[in-house]
């Protein structure tokens, strides 16, 4: 009897991560629809390989949280659309330094105009991992494909690059919404 109640907790658990593992697949299929960017775009903007991106679907795993960050900055979503995702997923946001300044640059919609983002892709989450780096935060993204896009971008980075004053802001976020920072 025991062992049955043992098997049906693990088929429920099972059950509930093939849930949120498809929930998520499906919002995200709803964004890569809704924002009109192709697979390629998509992965593209958000720093990741294909692999990275294409497993989200094709062997239904569960994406990082990392991950997550760089589609939500990579389809420009606010607050409470990267909320959902987080929640989809099954995981607390934001939770990490690192969340809680993407998450300014969202609650504050700082990403940078079409123009500058049709000609740079990307740029939104160089931006980003400019300050997280300037604040001693991990970076986001995949290594080869940052370095592969990182020249191209850099002037434009420099020219619109994140101020001190701005470095405080967000600093002064962090503290002032995370207890655990």
């Amino acid at each position: 009897m025991e062992n049955n109640a043992k098997k049906n907790n693990s088929i429920q658990r099972i059950a509930g991560k093939n849930a949120r593992k498809d929930a998520v697949k499906s919002f995200i299929l709803k964004l890569e629809i809704e924002s009109g960017l192709s697979c390629k775009d998509v992965w593209h903007n958000a720093l990741l390989t294909s692999a990275a991106y294409t497993n989200i679907f094709n062997k239904s795993i569960m994406p990082q949280r990392s991950t997550l960050l760089c589609l939500g900055v990579a389809f420009r979503l606010n607050h409470e659309q990267m909320k959902k995702l987080f929640e989809l997923a099954g995981y607390v946001y934001p939770y990490y330094a690192e969340e809680m300044v993407v998450d300014y640059f969202a609650r504050k919609d700082l990403y940078a105009c079409e123009e500058l983002r049709n000609k740079y892709p990307a740029i939104d989450l160089y931006r980003i991992n400019e300050l997280l780096t300037r604040l001693g935060l991990s970076e986001l993204g995949n290594e080869k494909t940052k370095n592969l896009h990182k020249e191209a971008v850099g002037a434009i980075i420099n020219a619109i690059s994140v101020s001190e004053k701005f470095e405080e802001e967000v600093l002064d976020f962090i503290r002032n919404n995370k207890e655990i920072i």
